[in-house]
């Protein structure tokens, strides 16, 4: 497994990060480093831990990309094990992450990427719970309870049309092949990882766990420099036209979707109304 750890400003969590990576079960991996030209101890931190652990590489940048996508292009270029894994640096995993993940792939050589359950947690490390409610279960209030294989088309008709299912990149682990960092879109700043998900699945299947193995930091999006809703709705239908037409679809088909996704960008425009109100410094 090639693990790709894109790194910007995440001193703070970069110590977990790397303990969870190495205290996975399974241990035939290499470690990819990058920085994105921080400007806090990070670089210091990933140099060290770099020099100490032999399954490591460490490739900085000297000037700032702006893109974590870039970094994941920077990542895949590199990347020489079967499998990917793009740890991302303010989160963590359990220990059997990897083990359950490669297990997985490597008895159904049909699928291109495996994911699992997250366990969201705040900037502090506490548990807030896993994303089925309501995120998932606005598509199916079941499917996320139970672990399932299914076919890559099936699954961007089922779900990926709809929304992001595959909420964070470190939950999942795909198939490395040839061109793979093509794959990419570092243009965009907000949906590249939808869109990549899209596109593997249009290559072979997917499993999922419903354990929670990985945890997802949340908190407020580096790329977010617009209104919650614009960037969804900029990028989103760029991703799913490219469904669409994956999936062969009717233009009312097509219409549907579109509309549909408009509406939600628009009600989370709404909802951040109050937010931004009340995060405006009174006189």
């Amino acid at each position: 497994v090639s693990v790709i750890v894109p790194n910007y400003n995440h001193e703070k969590y970069l110590p977990e990060r790397l303990r969870s990576i190495t205290g996975q079960t399974y241990e035939n991996m290499e470690i990819i480093l990058l920085d994105d030209a921080s400007t806090d101890n990070s670089r210091a931190i990933l140099q060290n831990f770099s020099s100490e652990e032999r399954r490591a590489h460490f490739i900085p940048n000297t000037q700032n990309s702006g893109s974590t996508f870039k970094q994941w292009r920077k990542g895949l270029s590199h990347a020489r094990g079967k499998y990917v894994w793009v740890a991302e640096s303010d989160d963590a995993a359990e220990p059997a992450f990897l083990e359950t993940l490669v297990e997985k792939l490597e008895a159904n050589p049909g699928l291109s990427l495996a994911y699992c359950q997250l366990q969201m947690m705040s900037l502090n490390g506490e548990k807030l719970g896993t994303p089925e409610e309501p995120w998932l279960s606005e598509i199916d209030p079941l499917r996320w309870n139970t672990d399932f294989v299914n076919d890559g088309i099936d699954e961007i008709r089922r779900s990926l049309v709809v929304k992001n299912t595959m909420l964070n990149a470190s939950s999942v682990v795909f198939r490395n092949a040839e061109g793979i960092a093509d794959l990419v879109d570092d243009s965009m700043r907000f949906c590249a990882d939808w869109l990549f998900w899209v596109r593997l699945l249009q290559r072979g299947g997917v499993a999922y766990i419903a354990k929670p193995l990985s945890q997802w930091r949340i908190h407020s999006s580096n790329a977010r420099k617009r209104p919650p809703g614009e960037l969804e709705w900029l990028e989103g239908e760029r991703v799913l036209l490219e469904a669409i037409e994956i999936l062969k679809m009717t233009p009312p088909e097509r219409d549907r979707i579109l509309l549909d996704f408009l509406r939600k960008c628009w009600k989370w425009r709404i909802e951040a109304v109050p937010l931004e109100r009340e995060s405006v410094p009174k006189k």
